[in-house]
């Protein structure tokens, strides 16, 4: 197989995934046509806490990255979380910018322009575990809201202990 081809077809087997792991975990809140998750050229996670384990009893447990932009533009980035695999009566909120949103809210309203080669670190996913024991997955896509395809993401695992 020509690498063209090899390519077009990796794209679209991942769409194709992207869809059928969406739908399975009930992926009707957000829609996956609104942002695609891609491993953009451009936008670049760095210091990423994917898998923090802490106490139940804790309030609060946090994770952060920075968001770089590689590009040679400035980019207003968005941030919106999907729940992969949630414990029942946890919470999750986004923090980004100088705004923490409720965990009712998945996609940021507000974004983070982020010039040429510049950093943003202020991104930070909070989970509530509420006293429950488990693990609970979040992925969070970070993309330019001018450009929703220019996107990266992460999955964040919180295992409150």
């Amino acid at each position: 197989m020509n690498s063209a081809l090899f390519a077009k077809f990796n794209s679209v087997a991942l769409l194709v995934l992207s869809a059928i792991f969406f739908t399975a975990c009930g992926g009707d809140d957000p829609k996956i046509e609104d942002v695609t998750p891609t491993s953009s050229k451009s936008i670049k996670l760095e210091n990423i806490q994917d898998s923090i384990a802490a106490p139940a009893s804790r309030s609060l447990i946090e994770a952060r990255l920075n968001v770089r932009n590689t590009s040679t533009v400035s980019k207003s980035i968005k941030v919106k979380r999907y729940e992969i695999s949630v414990i029942e009566g946890t919470d999750n909120s986004i923090c980004w910018g100088a705004f923490c949103y409720p965990p009712n809210i998945t996609e940021t309203p507000d974004y983070q322009t982020i010039s040429p080669n510049g950093i943003d670190t202020t991104f930070k996913a909070d989970y509530i575990p509420k006293g429950i024991t488990g693990v609970s997955k979040y992925m969070y896509v970070f993309f330019d809201k001018d450009s929703p395809k220019d996107s990266s993401y992460v999955v964040i695992t919180f295992n409150g202990q």
